[in-house]
């Protein structure tokens, strides 16, 4: 199997103990073939994407946690008549009338209710208002 220097990545004997290229000594390197070197730097590239990725996945909010959020801030708005509504039966309402477009690693609800509609972007557990206005 031909040995690879981990400094330069060039091929070198089995008997060499330095680089001919750069110089490194080469007697504690066990790196195998040329592509030693690009497979573990891949390797550290790919991790962190697919951690990012899985926490998104994993943190990517329900219909009932968005209806909760919005029934909690029209609760608490200073919109007439808006704290006469019990937040519970409210989200219930906001459930209904909302379609929710998963698409795994984040959620856009799409709310259409009493002539008003709203869009949110659900991601990290979190909610992020995209717009509101008259639906239609």
């Amino acid at each position: 199997m031909a040995r690879v220097c981990s400094e330069c990545g060039v091929t070198v004997d089995a008997g060499d103990r330095f680089c001919g290229r750069c110089g490194r000594p080469l007697a504690a390197q066990v790196l195998a073939g040329p592509s030693g070197r690009g497979r573990w730097s891949s390797l550290w590239v790919a991790l962190p994407i697919v951690a990012v990725l899985a926490a998104m996945v994993l943190t990517n909010p329900s219909r009932q946690t968005y209806a909760n959020w919005l029934a909690a801030r029209v609760v608490t708005s200073d919109r007439p008549n808006a704290r006469a509504i019990a937040p519970g039966s409210l989200a219930g309402v906001i459930a209904n009338a909302t379609i929710a477009q998963n698409d795994l690693i984040f959620t856009v609800f799409d709310t259409s209710a009493r002539g008003l509609r709203v869009d949110v972007l659900g991601i990290f557990g979190r909610f992020v208002p995209l717009g509101a206005g008259p639906a239609g």
